[in-house]
């Protein structure tokens, strides 16, 4: 086992005994791979984190009444936009590739979230807005969530941001 995982399967089990911190068991499988993309795409991994947290809870097999898909929740028209999409990820699924592939689905919602920050100039209310109810309808309402469940959203993976944030001292993806 890598150091890096090692301690944070130590971190993890002493924040999750004091209830402070740890969710989702599933969070150590995917912390090395989130750190690379994360980093790749200009961002803070913990603040990938708290999107996959918000998102699908860490589950890869999660799929949304909207059809989104697996651990960012990726949308099939967002994934294979034509490249006219921003942030669109076409050639890291090619066709048959499934979207709940966990590396690919990583790189591509960290891909999206990337440009979401970049075209918000770095407002993570935005950004986030961005993603979740998409850019379009986020410009039109100034920047901001434009609908109570975004502005949920928005605030949920804010908080697992704020989370992350404190434990990534001791975590790997620090």
């Amino acid at each position: 086992m890598k150091r890096a995982a090692l301690l944070f399967l130590l971190a993890s089990t002493l924040l999750a005994s004091t209830g402070d911190w740890v969710k989702y068991p599933e969070e150590t499988r995917y912390a090395e791979l989130v750190r690379i993309e994360a980093r790749n795409h200009g961002l803070d991994p913990a603040l990938v984190m708290a999107v996959i947290a918000r998102e699908s809870e860490f589950k890869s097999w999660a799929v949304s009444p909207s059809g989104a898909q697996g651990l960012m929740q990726i949308m099939p028209t967002t994934a294979v936009g034509n490249g006219k999409v921003r942030g669109s990820c076409n050639d890291i699924f090619p066709t048959g590739t499934g979207f709940r592939d966990v590396p690919r689905n990583i790189k591509c919602g960290t891909r999206y979230l990337s440009h979401q920050v970049i075209a918000c100039k770095g407002d993570l209310v935005c950004a986030l807005s961005s993603y979740n109810a998409g850019p379009t309808v986020t410009a039109k309402n100034g920047g901001k969530p434009p609908t109570a469940q975004a502005v949920l959203y928005v605030s949920a993976v804010l908080k697992f941001y704020a989370e992350y944030s404190v434990a990534k001292s001791i975590m790997p993806f620090a």
